[in-house]
């Protein structure tokens, strides 16, 4: 549960540092622009950092050809192997009933190798890979792989640039052997994601989750939160930088009443009505439209969060009324 409450609101604040983009990927230093967690080295190297820039983790450049049977520890990153075609080298996958629909056709060799925050190992070893991605919570689980299996900890949740999700499609291009590839996508990501019109009504919008009795609203700063404004909304937030804010009850009710539309991205199973959802809230009526989808059935994390430039799309069409595979609105 403490796994999946991080990876949901994006707790952890990291510092920023200046980056600048070269030319190409392979054999050639490459440092991310929006990303502020991986670097390709000078040796082509694959390097994942923590948030003091330290390296926790590597793989060599003639190590990656290697790489034919991996285990995927987060569901979130298939949407990396997804769009770059590279899925039959995914042999274990933790949560494996998030991707069944549509990508049933995709994971019918996968071992489901975890779920719930669980990890089986005798099911990871079961798999034979080559590679296990896993992030900094999952780490101190493996002790018991072999050496001859190579570890990468990959913490991209952490970042909080909106093009910082897409651009790790350099890293996984790298690892993959798709690096052209995975540069045409992401600069077609990055193109569209900076050239998105604003809306020409400053609609107040917001967020609003609760998990037990607490409610807790998007960071300011958060990359939900960036992307709002980029939309030319008006956001209601709490709290500065990119921790989630926790708030009252009496604060969740204030903001909820300021709002023309509340986003809500639902963690349950299955669709929920707009009822459900203010009996959930307990905060009494409200006239704030719900722009609503499910984390699973719009996979959200897998593909929306890699695509913000398709996230505010459909946000924007949501709002307007307009067919959308992922958004509802009422």
């Amino acid at each position: 549960m403490k796994n999946f409450i991080l990876f949901f609101t994006g707790l952890i604040f990291f510092s920023c540092q200046d980056h600048k983009k070269s030319v190409s990927i392979n054999n050639s230093v490459y440092q991310p622009e929006y990303a502020h967690l991986f670097l390709i080295d000078s040796a082509g190297a694959l390097n994942t950092l923590d948030h003091l820039g330290g390296v926790s983790s590597k793989v060599t450049y003639n190590a990656l050809k290697d790489f034919n049977r991996i285990v995927v520890l987060n569901s979130t990153h298939f949407g990396y192997f997804e769009v770059l075609q590279s899925t039959s080298k995914i042999v274990g996958i933790t949560e494996k009933g998030r991707l069944e629909q549509p990508y049933d056709s995709l994971l019918k060799h996968c071992v489901e190798v975890g779920r719930n925050g669980a990890l089986d190992l005798e099911k990871i070893l079961a798999c034979e890979p080559d590679l296990v991605i896993c992030n900094a919570f999952q780490r101190s689980e493996l002790r018991r792989l072999p050496q001859s299996i190579a570890l990468l900890e990959v913490d991209e949740y952490n970042e909080s640039d909106p093009l910082a999700f897409p651009e790790w499609l350099l890293f996984f291009g790298q690892l993959l052997g798709k690096s052209e590839q995975a540069q045409v996508e992401f600069k077609h990501i990055e193109q569209r994601y900076l050239s998105f019109p604003p809306s020409e009504e400053e609609f107040a919008v917001g967020t609003l989750y609760r998990f037990g009795n607490k409610y807790f609203s998007s960071p300011c700063e958060g990359r939900l939160s960036q992307i709002i404004e980029r939309m030319g909304f008006r956001l209601k937030c709490f709290g500065k930088g990119h921790q989630t804010a926790e708030i009252t009850k009496e604060q969740a009710l204030v903001m909820l009443n300021q709002l023309d539309y509340l986003f809500f991205v639902d963690w349950h199973q299955t669709a929920r009505t707009r009822q459900e959802l203010m009996e959930e809230l307990d905060l009494g009526v409200f006239s704030a439209q719900i722009v609503y989808c499910t984390a699973k059935q719009s996979h959200y994390y897998e593909e929306l969060m890699m695509r913000p430039d398709v996230l505010m799309d459909a946000l924007s069409k949501a709002i307007n009324e307009e067919e959308n595979s992922y958004f509802v609105k009422f």
